[in-house]
């Protein structure tokens, strides 16, 4: 598709294509390949006893948001830095911009001590 767009010079060129892709080819391809399926539960839908994760995002969209749209929003448009909230198999993990069940403080310095090792490796030296 990249070079239909090229070809045509119109950005616009196989975007209904891509769009289909992304948001509905992937929850196709989810429903036959991952875990959840085999329990009966859906995915990619938000319905009753489907396998669902959410995330909800403050979004201050710089241009109206509508039906013929959205698409284009969600993919250019909001970044992680605006999620506010996730939940994950009905399990809220970040409410309000803070992870729920992590030790943030634990991680981080695991994170630090593995980071020194590594580079110690590729550098040759302590750190």
């Amino acid at each position: 598709m990249p070079l239909q767009r090229l070809n045509s010079t119109l950005p616009n060129v196989a975007w209904g294509e891509a769009m289909t892709m992304l948001f509905k080819n992937n929850a196709e391809v989810a429903n036959m390949y991952f875990a959840s399926k085999p329990q009966g539960k859906p995915l990619g839908v938000l319905a009753p006893g489907a396998a669902a994760d959410v995330a909800v995002f403050d979004y201050p969209a710089p241009t109206p948001i509508g039906a013929e749209n959205i698409d284009g929003h969600i993919l250019f448009g909001v970044e992680g830095h605006d999620c506010r909230t996730t939940i994950v198999n009905g399990r809220v993990v970040y409410r309000d911009r803070e992870f729920t069940d992590i030790d943030k403080d634990r991680i981080d310095a695991f994170v630090l001590d593995q980071s020194k090792k590594l580079w110690g490796e590729l550098n040759d030296r302590e750190y």
